[in-house]
């Protein structure tokens, strides 16, 4: 996606070890932006922000960072919450059910609508 110019990519990681890993897979990744959450610029904006949102099922400021800090998934769906990325990819390192929850508390479903849905894409040496 990155050499075609699909989009503009995100990574979300300490950068040090997104390049070691780039690297390692010969895999370019200049185009990219590269995010630590744990550094960000936006940090306290986003711990902030989390904490209003689930100030009432008991978020507080040191749990808010702790989740952007620790699970890049929270912080990547507060991006998308505000409009700072379009979409996330995850999976690979967390479960359904790690990765949908921050989305489903966060962004919600469209009213009306009670069931959502995923879907993983593999891709395996040999095929």
């Amino acid at each position: 996606m990155l050499e075609r110019d699909l989009c503009d990519f995100i990574i979300l990681g300490k950068p040090e070890q997104v390049h070691a890993l780039a690297k390692g897979r010969a895999a370019d990744v200049s185009k990219a932006t590269i995010i630590d959450p744990r550094t960000a610029r936006d940090l306290d904006e986003m711990v902030a922000l989390l904490t209003s949102l689930r100030k009432s099922k008991g978020m507080t400021e040191a749990k808010a960072r702790e989740l952007l800090c620790g699970d890049y998934t929270w912080y990547g769906t507060l991006m998308m919450h505000q409009n700072k990325a379009d979409g996330m990819v995850s999976g690979a390192c967390h479960t359904t059910a790690d990765t949908m929850r921050p989305a489903m508390q966060i962004i919600k479903t469209a009213p009306g609508i009670g069931l959502v849905s995923s879907a993983f894409f593999m891709l395996l040496p040999d095929r």
